[in-house]
C-alpha cells in the first residue's frame, strides 16, 4: 500500500520524502493518541461485530445471534491480528484489541496521506497539506480512526479510487480506480452511494478521448461487486446474499422515498412492498406507508448540519472551496464537489442523523477544504506577506481547537461502565474462583475477560425480549441458569417486566455502577450474582414466608417501619416492617430496601411508592418512584404473614439519571469519604393519576391527617414530620460523598 501511495511525484512533489508530509502524519498520529486516551469502552456494537466475526473466521466457528448481515471485507482486514493471537497462544485479548486499534490508526494515517496526494495533484502542495490537516483534525475521523469500523478503510479506498479515475489515463488507470472503488464496496456497502456518482460523472465529463478510462473504471468496479458476492458465497453460503439484503433495505427504501416525493405513489408502494418484506423478516420493522415519507424531517440533514462534522472554522474553507469547484474550477474539481453533494443528500434520505455515514467522504471533504485554502490565500504570494494567509491559518488552528471540543462532546466514554463492570467481575473471580458471566449487551464486554472469568454469549440479546417467541425466551432463560453473574443496565430491566421477573428470580444484586458524567443515556449498570452465591440480601424483590417479623428485622438490621392507611378508605392498611440504607461495593452508591409485612391480607388497591432523601446541603431531594411489588408481586397477591422486600439503587443527587441536567449532589462540595447527615421520607399513593397519599397510623390507632397540614411540614402527635405533599419521615440516614 505504501509503495502505491508514494509513487509518481506530482509537479515535483516528493510524496513521503517530503518532510512536511511526515510532520503532518506525526501531528495526526499524536492527535490519534490523544483521542485514544479519551476513549474508554467500545464506541459501537459494529466495532465489536467486526472483531467477533474476524475471530470466528480464524477459529472456524459461527457468530451467535448476529443482528446484521454485512460486507465481509473489513473482517478480512482484521483477521490476521486474530490469527496471530491464536498462533501465539494469547489468552488475555485486551492487548489484541489494542493491536486492532493500532491497525485502524495506520489506516487513518494512510487516508490522510491519500487525501494529501489527491489534493496536491488537483490543487497544489499547500492545498494538499491543508486537506490532510482537515481530515486529521476532524473529530469523527479521530474518534473512528482509533475504533475498528469500516468507514475509515472505505474512505481510503474511495480516495485512492477517485484519484485514479480522475487521471483520465486510459483503461488500466481506470481499471485500477474502479477496483479501488470496488474495494470500498467490499469494506462498506454504503459506499455505492458515492462510487456510482463518481463513475457516472467520470464517464460524462471525460469526453470521447477518455472513454477507455471510464470503461476500465466500470469494469474495475464490477470486479469489486463480484468480489463482494463471492465473499457472501464463502461466508453465508449464497452468492450476493448480504449485498442483495443491503440493496433491498437501503436503495429500495430510498427509491420509495424519492418516488413518494415525486408523487409516484404506485411506484413508491411497489418499492415499499419489495423492501418491507425483508425489513419485517429480518428486523420486525413497524408497518408504515410511503405517504409518511412526505412529512419526515431532515431531508438534507447532513448538508444543513455539516458544521457538526466539519467544524465551523474549517467549514469556512470548505464552503469557499465548494463554491469555487462548482463555478470556476476545472471539470475534475467539479466532479468532486458534485460527488459530495449528491452523496451527502442521499445519506440524509436514509433518515439517520449519524455523521459516521459521511466518513467515506473524508477525502472529498479534505480536497474541497484544501481548494478553499487556495481560493482564500492564492498560490503566488509568500505566506509571510499575505494577510489572507494569516486568516486562513487562524481558521485551521481554530478548527483544531473546536474539533477537540466536538470530540469531547461525542461521548467517548459512554459505554465504559461495562468495562468497569467486568473489572468488578474479575475481582469476584480472584476472590471466589472461576466466574461464568454474561452481559445483556455482549458486544460491550467482548474480549474484556481476565483469567478466572469465562465470558458467555447469550443466544439472544436481551434488549429485544418482548419480540421473542416462547422458544427464544426459553433458550435465553436456560442460558441464564448456567451462569454465575450477569451485567445489565437498569433501563433494559424496566423496559421488559417479564424479563425483570426472570432475572429477579435467578439473581441477587452484587452492586450498581453509575457515573453521570460519562455513562450518559446508558444509565446505571447492575451486576447480578446468582442468589445461591450471594452473601447478602440485596435484590429488587424478594418474597419471604414463614419467618417471624421480629427475627426478620433483627437478622437484617432494619430500621423501624410504619403502618399506612388512606383516610376514609375501607381498604386494609399497609405495614412497612422496616427499611435499610446500605453502601454498595464500588463508587459510593447505596441500596435502599423497604420491607412490607402482609398482616392484613385482602388488599385490593395497587400503590405507587416514592422514597425521598434530603440533606441540608441541597434544597432538591433524591427521589425514586415505582409500583409497590413492581408488577411482580402486586399487593392483591400477598399472602398472610408474607414479607415482601423491595430494593432500589440510590445515587445521591437530584435527578441523578438525567445526564443532560446539571449535577446536583446531596453531599454538596464535601470531600470524598465524608459522611453527610440526611433524612429518609416515604410517600405511598394509590396507583393512577388521582388519589390521596396514605398517612401513618398513630399509636392511638387513628390516621394522622388534618386540615392543618398546609405548611411545608408539621409534626404529628407521635413526633412524626409530614410534608403537605404526603411524605412521611422514616428516619435519619448517612450519605457518603463518593470518589470523584
Amino acid at each position: 500500500m505504501t509503495k502505491s501511495l508514494a509513487s509518481t511525484p506530482v509537479d515535483g512533489w516528493k510524496g513521503l520524502l517530503d518532510p512536511s508530509v511526515w510532520a503532518l502524519l506525526v501531528l495526526v498520529f499524536g492527535l490519534q493518541l490523544l483521542a485514544l486516551g479519551r476513549v474508554d469502552g467500545y464506541q459501537l456494537a459494529d466495532s465489536v461485530e467486526y472483531m467477533e466475526r474476524a475471530q470466528a473466521l480464524v477459529r472456524g466457528t459461527e457468530v451467535i445471534d448476529s443482528q446484521a448481515i454485512r460486507s465481509f471485507g473489513f473482517v478480512l482486514v482484521l483477521a490476521p491480528v486474530f490469527f496471530l493471537a491464536d498462533a501465539l497462544g494469547v489468552e488475555d485479548f485486551k492487548a489484541v484489541v489494542t493491536l486492532v486499534r493500532l491497525l485502524q490508526m495506520f489506516l487513518g494515517l494512510a487516508l490522510v496521506f491519500a487525501s494529501v496526494r489527491l489534493t496536491v495533484r488537483l490543487a497544489g502542495r499547500r492545498a494538499g497539506l491543508v486537506a490532510g490537516l482537515v481530515v486529521g483534525l476532524n473529530p469523527y475521523f479521530l474518534l473512528y480512526s482509533v475504533s475498528p469500523v469500516s468507514g475509515v478503510a472505505a474512505a481510503l479506498c474511495l480516495t485512492l479510487g477517485l484519484d485514479a479515475c480522475l487521471r483520465f489515463d486510459g483503461k488500466w488507470r481506470g481499471l485500477m480506480g474502479g477496483a479501488w472503488l470496488g474495494g470500498a464496496l467490499v469494506m462498506a456497502y454504503k459506499t455505492v452511494i458515492i462510487a456510482v456518482p463518481i463513475l457516472l460523472l467520470v464517464s460524462l465529463v471525460g469526453g470521447r478521448r477518455s472513454w477507455r478510462n471510464a470503461l476500465g473504471a466500470w469494469a474495475g468496479y464490477g470486479l469489486g461487486i463480484f468480489g463482494a458476492a463471492g465473499l457472501d458465497r464463502v461466508c453465508y453460503g449464497e452468492w450476493g446474499k448480504s449485498l442483495d439484503l443491503y440493496s433491498r433495505m437501503n436503495f429500495g427504501y430510498l427509491a420509495t422515498r424519492l418516488s413518494a416525493r415525486l408523487g409516484l405513489d404506485d411506484l413508491a408502494r411497489w418499492f415499499w412492498e419489495y423492501t418491507g418484506g425483508d425489513l419485517n423478516a429480518y428486523y420486525s420493522a413497524p408497518e408504515s406507508t410511503p405517504q409518511e415519507f412526505l412529512h419526515e424531517p431532515n431531508a438534507l440533514y447532513h448538508l444543513v448540519h455539516l458544521a457538526d462534522m466539519v467544524v465551523w472554522p474549517l467549514l469556512v474553507l470548505f464552503v469557499l472551496g465548494l463554491g469555487n469547484a462548482l463555478v470556476r474550477a476545472d471539470r475534475k474539481l467539479r466532479v468532486v464537489a458534485l460527488v459530495f453533494l449528491v452523496s451527502a443528500t442521499a445519506f440524509s434520505l436514509k433518515r439517520s442523523t449519524d455523521f459516521r455515514l459521511l466518513l467515506p467522504l473524508l477525502g472529498c471533504i479534505g480536497l474541497v477544504a484544501g481548494l478553499g485554502w487556495r481560493v482564500l490565500v492564492g498560490q503566488e504570494r509568500p505566506l509571510a506577506r499575505n494577510p489572507r494567509a494569516w486568516l486562513a491559518l487562524a481558521l485551521v488552528l481554530a478548527g483544531g481547537f473546536v474539533g477537540q471540543g466536538r470530540l469531547a462532546a461525542l461521548g467517548t466514554r459512554r459505554f465504559h461502565g461495562y468495562w468497569q463492570a467486568m473489572a468488578v467481575v474479575d475481582a469476584m473471580a480472584a476472590k471466589r474462583g472461576e466466574v461464568r458471566v454474561a452481559c445483556a449487551w455482549h458486544w460491550a464486554v467482548f474480549l474484556r475477560e481476565s483469567e478466572g472469568v469465562s465470558l458467555k454469549k447469550l443466544p439472544h440479546q436481551l434488549d429485544r425480549w418482548d419480540i421473542y417467541d416462547e422458544t427464544q425466551r426459553a433458550r435465553s432463560i436456560a442460558a441464564l441458569e448456567e451462569i454465575d453473574a450477569l451485567i445489565c443496565n437498569l433501563g433494559l430491566l424496566l423496559a421488559h417486566p417479564s424479563l425483570f421477573g426472570e432475572l429477579n428470580r435467578l439473581f441477587a444484586v452484587e452492586t450498581v455502577l453509575y457515573r453521570r458524567e460519562s455513562y450518559e443515556s446508558v444509565g446505571p449498570i447492575v451486576i447480578f450474582v446468582r442468589r445461591s452465591e450471594a452473601d447478602h440480601g440485596r435484590s429488587f424483590l424478594t418474597r419471604t414466608q414463614g419467618e417471624a417479623p421480629l427475627a426478620y428485622i433483627a437478622a437484617r438490621g432494619l430500621q423501624g417501619g410504619r403502618r399506612f392507611k388512606a383516610a376514609g378508605s375501607i381498604d386494609r392498611p399497609l405495614t412497612l416492617l422496616g427499611w435499610k440504607l446500605e453502601p454498595l461495593p464500588g463508587r459510593g452508591h447505596a441500596w435502599l430496601s423497604l420491607h412490607w409485612l402482609c398482616d392484613s391480607p385482602g388488599i385490593r388497591t395497587d400503590y405507587r411508592v416514592r422514597p425521598r432523601i434530603t440533606t441540608d446541603l441541597l434544597e432538591l431531594p433524591w427521589e425514586a418512584e415505582y409500583s409497590l411489588g413492581r408488577s411482580l408481586a402486586p399487593p392483591a397477591t400477598w399472602r398472610e404473614a408474607e414479607i415482601i422486600s423491595e430494593g432500589w439503587p440510590v445515587v445521591a443527587a437530584a435527578a441523578p439519571f438525567d445526564w443532560r441536567a446539571p449535577h446536583r449532589p446531596l453531599y454538596g462540595d464535601e470531600s470524598p469519604g465524608t459522611a453527610v447527615a440526611g433524612t429518609l421520607w416515604l410517600r405511598v399513593l394509590p396507583a393512577g393519576e388521582h388519589g390521596l397519599a396514605l398517612w401513618p397510623i398513630t399509636s392511638a390507632g387513628g390516621v394522622l391527617v388534618t386540615n392543618e397540614l398546609l405548611d411545608q411540614q408539621r409534626r404529628g402527635p407521635d413526633g412524626l414530620r409530614i410534608t403537605r405533599e404526603g411524605f412521611v419521615e422514616l428516619g435519619a440516614v448517612e450519605i457518603i460523598s463518593p470518589e470523584r
